[in-house]
């Protein structure tokens, strides 16, 4: 063979460590090197630098063909429209609005969607593939710093020189765009499309992938959507979460590893973040969850199923994963009581959140007692959002109008959460978030803006849905969720705020011949609560967390005493925390089947 053909025919792996490679000999549809299968890696095929067409060792279409695959032009009008939940914050959305206009087109993949403008990579004249060793680096880094506390599906230790040796590239490349989409490189790189678009072409032809670099592929895709959630699509969170669910489910993942397994506490990681995702997806986008606890029998993971060098990062996500429980648990609820065209009783769902809050340790507790969060701690104020927004959801009730009426809970908890917003504003730390905040914020939103109806809140209840706005306009140069959330909000507020001022004047007229008249009938009817403690909610929340919060706590407990629940819990929840209160929280999840 002549020096031409053995420089073309080498795997990444003898590449990357300068070593001899005889994958020319092998054949095969799982054709590997004897250095990579001795030890067991993926053996790719390194595109050449001479500018020729190469094939990949398995046959496949030509690289040049496969960057380019899926990035044909698609306009919006032409896709689907998907369904969306009737949850009371999805009817915001009309059929021919709530993503992109319809005359807008979409590019797969296309990073423009993602990131503040376009750049010049100076990728030009590289093999794609050809991912250098520092970027690699750096690309893990920007993961466990601030991913791997919600995603903890891989086993690196970055202070090995040899942390950046790649194993498989398409989580290579789906580890790029993950970084790039957050602190992209200010080298030479691939644009965060050409690194999805080959990951997912990875992903459907290499056959020498193993299942679980497979899953974990999927599982990165879930910070990247190249179309709205409302539009039928192959590409976004939604599609990649539930093949990766199926992909573990075909493998065994949702079944108990048996005591010998070496990679045992990883499988346990990578399901029930399978199964946290899929609860918040499910219930942002009022689907139905995949998973069915009946058939799962994996244990619910601890902090010893971690590297001792994340016990914190896993602290917080047994802590996650625990709230999931309760979101599943109160999205089911919610949909079944609308199947009925009932409502729903509000205290058993209370029960679960209250208890979920109580049994945070410390250092987990939410730093709002002042107005300004010390400690901050990024994933302890994202660890709350979902909490928050669950006590908001379920005190959101239907009315005959598009916006839903709101109570005394509701609105604290959306003013928490736009504390939490203006918190990662202050700091430029939007674009580490999932695009579920974006649904988060939605739902604190439509709470405030009941508020805008009374004189002495209107002004407290329009800085925080301005803060809000403010954070859903910056994502949605990321996420098309956010823009469409966005653009309806927007709509919605604007409305509002007219109908929210003409109110406002009449209640300065009519308090000239009867003084508060109105203000007492609107708080009245804001603090009226269903007998639980809302209060309990809020064990973090004084009058510094914010002017609007301040003024609530100051009315409820000196002008309406009446209203103001004592600090014994009613009747009605003795049988909850008879049933749950005082087990052990790892049996949480049990108590909610």
């Amino acid at each position: 063979m002549n020096r031409s053909q053995r420089s073309r025919t080498v795997c990444y792996r003898c590449h990357r460590r300068k070593t001899a490679c005889d994958l020319q000999l092998a054949s095969g549809p799982d054709a590997k090197c004897s250095a990579c299968k001795a030890v067991g890696a993926d053996c790719l095929l390194r595109p050449s630098n001479k500018g020729r067409r190469l094939h990949s060792a398995s046959g496949s279409a030509p690289i040049e063909q496969a960057r380019l695959a899926g990035c044909e032009r698609k306009p919006f009008s032409s896709l689907t429209p998907a369904y969306l939940g009737e949850m009371s914050f999805h009817t915001i959305f009309t059929p021919s609005t709530g993503h992109l206009q319809r005359d807008d087109t979409v590019r797969v993949g296309d990073s423009s969607a993602h990131a503040l403008g376009k750049e010049n990579t100076g990728f030009c004249h590289e093999p794609i593939d050809q991912i250098p060793a520092r970027n690699r680096r750096g690309n893990l880094e920007v993961f466990y710093e601030f991913f791997y506390t919600w995603c903890p599906i891989l086993d690196v230790d970055l202070k090995e020189e040899s942390a950046s040796d790649a194993q498989c590239i398409a989580v290579d490349h789906a580890l790029a765009l993950v970084s790039g989409n957050l602190r992209a490189p200010l080298t030479p790189h691939a644009s965060d499309s050409e690194h999805y678009l080959r990951a997912r072409q990875l992903f459907y032809s290499c056959s020498n992938m193993n299942e679980i670099d497979r899953i974990r592929t999927c599982m990165l895709f879930y910070w990247w959507s190249a179309t709205p959630p409302n539009m039928a699509s192959m590409d976004n969170s939604f599609w990649w979460t539930g093949l990766a669910i199926r992909m573990a489910q075909q493998i065994g993942l949702h079944r108990e590893p048996s005591a010998s397994d070496s990679n045992a506490a990883l499988k346990r990681r990578i399901w029930w973040t399978l199964y946290a995702r899929d609860r918040i997806i499910s219930w942002c986008q009022g689907r139905p969850c995949i998973i069915d606890d009946d058939y799962c029998d994996v244990r619910s993971p601890l902090t010893s199923d971690f590297p001792p060098s994340k016990s914190h990062e896993a602290e917080i996500f047994v802590h996650w994963l625990r709230l999931t429980f309760v979101v599943g648990h109160v999205n089911k609820t919610l949909f079944r009581a609308r199947l009925a065209g009932g409502s729903i009783s509000t205290p058993p769902l209370a029960a679960h959140l209250v208890q979920w809050i109580r049994s945070l340790p410390i250092q987990l507790s939410l730093p709002l007692a002042n107005d300004q969060a010390i400690p901050y701690e990024r994933d302890v104020l994202l660890l709350h959002l979902p909490y928050l927004s669950m006590i908001s959801l379920i005190y959101l009730t239907p009315t005959q109008s598009r916006l839903p009426g709101a109570s005394v809970a509701a609105v604290v908890a959306a003013a928490c959460t736009a504390r939490i917003i203006d918190e990662f504003l202050a700091r430029g730390h939007l674009r580490f978030l999932p695009g579920t905040v974006g649904w988060y914020i939605a739902v604190a939103v439509l709470s405030l803006m009941p508020v805008l109806s009374l004189q002495h809140l209107n002004s407290h209840a329009l800085a925080h849905i301005r803060t809000l706005l403010v954070a859903l306009e910056h994502m949605a140069s990321q996420w098309h969720s956010a823009r469409g959330l966005h653009t309806e909000l927007s709509k919605l507020f604007e409305y509002d705020s007219l109908t929210a001022l003409r109110a406002t004047q009449d209640q300065t007229d009519e308090a000239s011949t009867s003084p508060r008249s109105a203000q007492l009938s609107s708080l009245r009817e804001l603090c009226a609560g269903d007998g639980v403690v809302w209060a309990d909610f809020f064990p973090f929340v004084t009058e510094k967390t914010s002017p609007l919060v301040a003024v609530i706590l100051l009315e409820c407990q000196h002008s309406y005493p009446d209203l103001w629940p004592g600090n014994d819990w009613p009747s009605v929840f003795d049988e909850f925390f008879e049933e749950f209160g005082t087990l052990p929280s790892g049996e949480l999840h049990a108590s909610l089947g």
